[in-house]
């Protein structure tokens, strides 16, 4: 399916060491364990709003000032005290290691659009991230043999081959329509791309369905 392109490797490196300094870019594209800060932040903000019962006794004059200059913190206080970029740094940096770890499982059995799909998010939080670029070059490249094969390669020109009904509910799409058009024109897959104006990846897609809904077909 590849075309003679060889699938690459990718090395699961241990996970940094725990005082948290690592970039993300070195993180491994398994998710690591829950570091102790996030642990401590989560146990604190989960913990119960109420205030704990006075004794039923009543307090010496004395504590019963210590207890009405002592204010009772709230869980929303307790968030309060947080800072908002470091809590928000710390979430999105849990979400990119899911998304590392979908896509990872994803490339490993061979669903290369889901872990195009999973390292398109990676690289919509971390533009520069380098495990999830060279996961979405590759699995582009893939794709792209697979949709040639299923459609006949990049030199043919398609036929369609569809009655009209057809050829007008698949044409409610308008980039499907504007596909159409141009193989009636008799233009090879590469001209049809290359004249389509959408991007590669996406025209093959869209090819491949066409040829798998026997729209149109090799001619």
């Amino acid at each position: 399916m590849t075309a003679g392109r060889n699938t690459p490797t990718y090395t699961v490196r241990a996970p940094p060491d725990s005082d948290g300094d690592a970039d993300i870019d070195d993180r491994p594209t398994t998710r690591p364990a829950v570091s102790p800060e996030v642990l401590a932040f989560a146990l604190m903000a989960a913990a119960p709003q109420s205030e704990p019962p006075l004794p039923s006794d009543s307090p010496e004059p004395a504590a019963m000032g210590i207890l009405e200059s002592t204010p009772v913190r709230s869980r929303a206080d307790t968030v309060a005290d947080c800072e908002p970029d470091q809590v928000l740094g710390e979430q999105k940096d849990s979400d990119i290691r899911v998304r590392l770890e979908e896509m990872d499982e994803s490339f490993a059995s061979g669903r290369y659009e889901d872990a195009l799909a999973a390292a398109d998010k990676v690289l919509a939080a971390e533009p520069n991230h380098d495990g999830a670029t060279s996961y979405a070059e590759s699995c582009r490249e893939i794709l792209e043999q697979i949709y040639l094969l299923r459609i006949g390669g990049p030199s043919v020109t398609l036929k369609v081959i569809a009655d009209r009904g057809r050829v007008r509910w698949v044409s409610r799409d308008p980039r499907m329509a504007f596909l159409l058009s141009l193989a009636e024109m008799g233009l090879t897959v590469n001209e049809i791309v290359e004249a389509c104006g959408q991007r590669r990846l996406e025209a093959l897609r869209a090819l491949a369905e066409l040829v798998d809904e026997q729209v149109v077909r090799e001619e």
